[in-house]
Parts: structure tokens; C-alpha cells; sequence
């Protein structure tokens, strides 16, 4: 349920029901056909969207539009999901439809499908989302890597991307359920079940959590020529006391990711005060050559120390060419 267009809005099944600001209420002031269920609501200006399922098994999720005055919904809009999951208005409408993980903008005009959730399989509750300094929250279900995402950018001229912000306290990534995100007093509050244990949790802005980045599969623009990888510059702010970063890397996605070093022989960076690192591939792993291949990825975990951690500027692998065999 949301308050929108002035009342009190609730998906039941079917119907749309209202309380209205004298207390009034209508079990369905808005009725769907009888084979859809109403599971989510977001107040648009002058319009009410709701999203509907048509059950598990069925590859349709709807959209609609209603404004309170009119006698039914005003447009619809079929998704080929399974189901309509949850509503968002960030920069744009955003849409989490289906179980596999699809992320759509509408403008009851043009529909689009912009993101796919990371796993097989994702999705969101329709109480598992909210907005943090103007970005949008996911409480991201079902998948191999499910936490808490945020989706969009800070500046105009910034991609939009998508970056696990959070994991909850049970630390797991997986069989883990979040069913509801808020924020209250610039904190964000968060539920969720670990089997039969259930918790809520609170940001906590006195201390910062363990970071990890993975960047995407790197080929150059030529993926079937082979390179070899040799060296990973690190550019940081001053860093913090107590405070450091590992380095990771993988070639032609192999499984598992091999550890750099480096020159000294060191597999972290914890110098205090310095602002640059340089870590070698060649060093690292345990093949005759780690570094040779034509794809390429590249990981960093930052070490915090309280409310102190590292901030990346920019981290470069250097490579050559070494022809196509």
C-alpha cells in the first residue's frame, strides 16, 4: 500500500481499494480482470501506476494508470515478465518485472528494458526498494549475489550503473530474502530472513564496511588476439592508516581469481600516507605465464579501518600484444 493522488492506495488481489482523506473506504475503486493481482503502487504526478501478475507461471506482468476521477484504469501496458515486482521513481520510472532479473523505464509512452540484475535469477520485493541521495535502492532476491543495489549515476554526463552498495549483517550472498528497504533521517533501515531467522538492520555511518570491485571482461576490441597483461597501476588518495587493498586479476574467465603482488613481493597495499601502488602480474598466480590471454578481468578488495578506507582514483593494467596464438 502507498498514499498517492491524496489517499491511501492497497493492492488486493484484484482490486485497487482506497481510503480516502475523510476516512471513506471503496474495496475496489479500480477492478482488474479476474485472472490479474495487483502487487505494487507508485503515486506518478497526477496518475497512480500499479503493476499486476497473472500468476508464476504465466510470462505477462501488466502495467496501469488510473487518476482517482476517472471509473476504471485509463492505459495498460503488457510486460513480458512474470509479473510486476516493484516501482521505483528515481531519475526516471524504473521497473523490476519477472524472476530473471529485468530492470525497465517507462514513461506510459515508450517501454525499455535497461538492465538485467546480476545471477540467473533476480528479483525484488515491492517493498524492497526506496531512494539514497537521489539513487535508487534494490533489495535484490533470488540470485548468487543478492544485497542491496543501487541503480543510476550522480552526474548528467556519468553512466548509469549498477553497484552492490550493501550486504546485510548475515553476510551471505545467497537463500537469502530482503523483504523491505526504507529511509529514515538519511539512514537507511533494511529487512530480511536467513531461513527461519529473521532481522532488520541499520546503516551504520560510524564505521565503513569491506569493499570489493570487480571490473568487466576486458578484450581491447580484438578478442582473438592474445596479450599479455604484465603490470596494475594503483592511484589512491593518501591512504589511511591501518587501511589497505588487494589486488586480483583473471584471464580468459577462468573460475577462480589469482592474487597480485607487489614488486616487493607484498600482496597488499597498506603504506600509510602513499598514493600509488604498482602490482605485478607476473608474479602473481601459478601458471608458467599468469598473465598472457585474450580477456582480461580485474578485482580490488579495500580494507577499511573504522570510519577510514581506501578510495580508488583510478587503477591501470598495463598490456602488449603477443599475436594470435
Amino acid at each position: 500500500m502507498s498514499e498517492a493522488l491524496g489517499v491511501l492506495l492497497i493492492c488486493d488481489n484484484k482490486d485497487l481499494a482506497m481510503v480516502d482523506y475523510e476516512g471513506g473506504f471503496n474495496l475496489d475503486a479500480v477492478d482488474l480482470p479476474r485472472s490479474h493481482r495487483n502487487k505494487c503502487l507508485l503515486g506518478l504526478d497526477q496518475l497512480v501506476v500499479f503493476g499486476s501478475t497473472k500468476g508464476d507461471k504465466v510470462e505477462e506482468g501488466w502495467l496501469w494508470t488510473w487518476d482517482k476521477i476517472q471509473p476504471s484504469w485509463i492505459q495498460r501496458r503488457m510486460v513480458a515478465e512474470r509479473g510486476i515486482n516493484a516501482l521505483l521513481q528515481g531519475e526516471f520510472l524504473m521497473i523490476q518485472a519477472g524472476v530473471r532479473g529485468g530492470l525497465y523505464f517507462w514513461d506510459t509512452s515508450s517501454l525499455l528494458r535497461i538492465k538485467k540484475l546480476p545471477g540467473e535469477f533476480a528479483w525484488v520485493n515491492p517493498g524492497g526498494v526506496t531512494i539514497m541521495g537521489g539513487l535508487p535502492l534494490l533489495g535484490v532476491n533470488g540470485s548468487n549475489k543478492c544485497g542491496i543495489y543501487s541503480y543510476g549515476r550522480l552526474n548528467k554526463n556519468d553512466p548509469y550503473a549498477l553497484n552492490l552498495e550493501y550486504i546485510p549483517s548475515h553476510g551471505k550472498f545467497e537463500n537469502v530474502l530482503i523483504g523491505a528497504l526504507t529511509m529514515y533521517e538519511d539512514r537507511i533501515y533494511c529487512s530480511w530472513k536467513d531461513g527461519t531467522t529473521f532481522g532488520t538492520d541499520v546503516l551504520d555511518s560510524d564505521n565503513k564496511a569491506e569493499a570489493r570491485y570487480e571490473g568487466l571482461v576486458f578484450d581491447g576490441g580484438e578478442s582473438f588476439t592474445q596479450k599479455g597483461f604484465r603490470q596494475i597501476k594503483v592511484v589512491t588518495k593518501p591512504l589511511p592508516r591501518d587501511c589497505s587493498i588487494e589486488v586480483f586479476f583473471k584471464v580468459n574467465q577462468q573460475t577462480d581469481w589469482q592474487k597480485a603482488t607487489m614488486q616487493d613481493g607484498s600482496e597488499l597495499f597498506d603504506h600509510e600516507g602513499r598514493s600509488k601502488a604498482i602490482f605485478s602480474i607476473e608474479t602473481g598466480g601459478n601458471e608458467d605465464d599468469p598473465g598472457s590471454g585474450e580477456e582480461y578481468e580485474l578485482a580490488m578488495n579495500l580494507h577499511p579501518n573504522g570510519n577510514d578506507t581506501p578510495e580508488i582514483i583510478s587503477a591501470t593494467t598495463y598490456f602488449e600484444p603477443l599475436g594470435v596464438l
